[in-house]
C-alpha cells in the first residue's frame, strides 16, 4: 500500500491596490475559495477570536483560503493577543496536510509583516496586466489593439484599465483618452508620467551629449545580439538650476521613452513598503525612464532604512528596461554605494556654464522667440557684444539665463510691439538680474568644492567665446587725446 504524500501549508501575502482586490482571486483562478473578512465575522466575537475563527477553517478544510486585509486587523490586537495568533499560525505552518494546501492574504494597505511570520510568508507584489492581457481587453471593448495603445495602458491595474476602457467616449481618440486616465491614476501613487517631449537641445554640456549618444546604441538591438548588459542610468549633480531636470527631458526626448517622475514626498511618508509598488509599476511600463529628482532626501536622518536597502537592490539587480536618472545637489548626503558602478553607469558634475556656454544658452532660449538666432551661421550680434554680455552675466545659470531672455522678451514686445531683442536690451535686463551666486555665493562654493573630484565633468571645459586679448598688464593706460 502506498504511503500518502504529506503538504505542508503555503502562506502568501498579496499586495494590490484596493480597487483591484476583487479582481486578484479573477486572476489568480481562486475566485471560488474560501474567503474570510472581519466584516464577515458575528459582532458578538472579540477581536482575537475573529481572527481564530480562519485559522480553525483551514484546520478543518485543507484548501485554499483567502484572507482580505488579515494583517490590518492582527495590527489592532494588543501584544500578547498578537502572540496567541503568531503561536497558531506557526503551528498551522509545521502541520502535514494531505493535500496543497494554500493561504493568500490580500492585503490593500501597507501594513508590514510582523517579524514574528516573517519566515513563515512569502509576500508578492500583483502583477499588473502584461501586453498580452492589455490586448484581450481592447479587443473586449472593440478598441484598436495598436502597440501604442498598449503601451499607454501599461502601468494599470486590471481594474483600472477595465474601468477606464468601459468609458471610452468612441467620438475621440483613445489613445488620448487613456493617456490622461493613466497620467491621473499614477499621480495618485506618487508617480508623475510625462509622455516624450519634443526633441529638446541640452545647451553647452557635450560630453553628457556624446554619453546620450553612446546610450542610444547601448539601447539598440545590436548592442543586446552582442550580449550588452542593458544601461542602469546617470545620475546629474550640481548645483539648483543647472539644468539637471532640464538634461533629463532632453534624454527622455533622445531617445524616445516616457518619463515617470517619482516622488520623494509619496516614498517616505510610505516607507519601505510603499517603494516596491512604485518601481513594480515602472518596470511594467518598461522601456521607460525612471527620473528621481533630488535623490539625496532618500537618504537623510530619519528616513525608513528600508527604503535605502531596496531602492539599492533594485537598482543592482533590475532586468526591466528602465534607465534610471538621478539628480543631487548635495553629495555628501548620498551613500557611497548608491554611486558605484553597477547602480549607475556614469556620474556627471553640471556646473554653472562658462561664458561660451553661457552664450550657446542665450542663442538657446532666444530663438524660441526672434527666428534670427535660430541660423547657427548668422552670430546676429558682433563677437565683442557677445563676449559683453558673456561678461555681464557671469556665474549665472541656465535657468537665470532663460529667465533673463523672457523678460526682455517680454519688454520688448510690450514697449515695441515686436521679439526683435538688441544687444543692449539683454545687457539692460542682465545686469538688473539678481542671481543665485550674488545671493549664495558661499554655498554654491561649498556644493561646487563637494562635487568637483567626485563626478565626471559634462563639459569639456572653460572655453572662451573671444580668444585672449594678451594684455600686458604692466603697460601704462593709455590717455585719451
Amino acid at each position: 500500500m502506498l504511503a500518502c504524500k504529506s503538504h505542508q501549508i503555503e502562506i502568501i501575502v498579496l499586495r494590490c491596490d484596493p480597487i483591484d482586490a476583487a479582481a486578484v482571486t479573477l486572476r489568480l483562478g481562486i475566485e471560488n475559495a474560501t474567503t474570510w473578512t472581519v466584516a464577515q465575522s458575528p459582532e458578538q466575537l472579540s477581536d482575537l477570536d475573529r481572527l481564530i475563527q480562519p485559522l480553525d477553517l483551514v484546520s478543518a478544510d485543507c484548501s485554499t483560503h483567502v484572507w482580505a486585509d488579515y494583517l490590518t486587523a492582527l495590527a489592532c490586537l494588543d501584544r500578547m493577543e498578537q502572540q496567541i495568533v503568531y503561536d497558531r499560525l506557526r503551528s498551522l505552518y509545521f502541520t502535514e496536510f494531505d493535500r496543497p494546501t494554500s493561504i493568500y492574504m490580500i492585503q490593500t494597505d501597507l501594513t508590514p509583516i510582523p517579524a514574528a511570520l516573517g519566515f513563515l510568508v512569502e509576500e508578492r507584489i500583483v502583477e499588473l496586466p502584461s501586453g498580452a492581457e492589455i490586448h484581450e481587453l481592447l479587443g473586449k471593448y472593440l478598441l484598436p489593439q495598436d502597440d501604442r495603445l498598449i503601451r499607454l495602458s501599461m502601468g494599470l491595474s486590471h481594474s483600472d484599465l477595465e474601468g477606464c476602457l468601459r468609458k471610452i467616449d468612441p467620438h475621440r481618440d483613445p489613445h488620448t483618452q487613456v493617456e490622461q486616465f493613466r497620467s491621473k491614476r499614477l499621480a495618485l501613487k506618487g508617480i508623475r508620467y510625462e509622455s516624450p517631449p519634443q526633441h529638446i537641445e541640452i545647451g553647452g554640456l557635450d560630453l553628457l551629449v556624446r554619453w546620450v549618444e553612446d546610450l542610444e546604441y547601448r539601447l539598440s538591438a545590436a548592442a543586446e545580439s552582442i550580449g550588452l548588459p542593458y544601461p542602469k542610468g546617470v545620475m546629474l549633480a550640481g548645483v539648483p538650476g543647472t539644468g539637471k531636470t532640464f538634461s533629463a527631458r532632453a534624454i527622455s526626448a533622445s531617445l524616445g521613452y516616457p518619463l515617470f517622475a517619482l516622488s520623494i514626498d509619496y516614498v517616505i511618508e510610505g516607507g519601505g513598503l510603499a517603494l516596491p509598488k512604485l518601481l513594480a509599476t515602472i518596470e511594467s511600463c518598461a522601456p521607460c525612464i525612471l527620473f528621481v529628482d533630488e535623490i539625496e532626501k532618500l537618504f537623510g536622518a530619519g528616513i525608513d532604512r528600508r527604503i535605502l536597502a531596496t531602492f539599492l537592490t533594485w537598482l543592482n539587480d533590475k532586468r526591466a528596461k528602465v534607465v534610471v536618472i538621478g539628480t543631487l545637489n548635495r553629495m555628501a548626503e548620498v551613500p557611497i554605494e548608491m554611486t558605484r558602478s553597477g547602480r549607475f553607469d556614469r556620474t556627471f558634475f553640471i556646473d554653472s556654464p562658462d561664458e561660451g556656454q553661457r552664450v550657446e544658452l542665450f542663442r538657446l532660449f532666444l530663438k524660441r522667440y526672434d527666428k534670427r538666432f535660430a541660423n547657427p551661421d548668422d552670430p546676429v550680434f558682433s563677437p565683442q557684444d557677445w563676449q559683453y554680455l558673456a561678461d555681464s552675466s557671469i556665474e549665472f545659470i541656465g535657468a537665470e539665463i532663460q529667465q533673463v531672455v523672457q523678460d526682455t522678451i517680454a519688454r520688448v514686445h510690450r514697449e515695441r510691439q515686436t521679439v526683435t531683442v538688441t544687444i543692449d536690451d539683454l545687457i539692460e535686463t542682465t545686469l538688473a538680474f539678481n542671481s543665485m551666486y550674488k545671493r549664495d555665493k558661499k554655498k554654491i562654493h561649498e556644493i561646487r568644492n563637494m562635487l568637483v573630484d567626485k563626478a565626471d565633468p559634462a563639459s569639456s571645459g572653460k572655453r572662451k567665446f573671444l580668444p585672449d586679448r594678451h594684455l600686458d598688464i604692466y603697460a601704462s593706460i593709455p590717455h585719451p587725446n
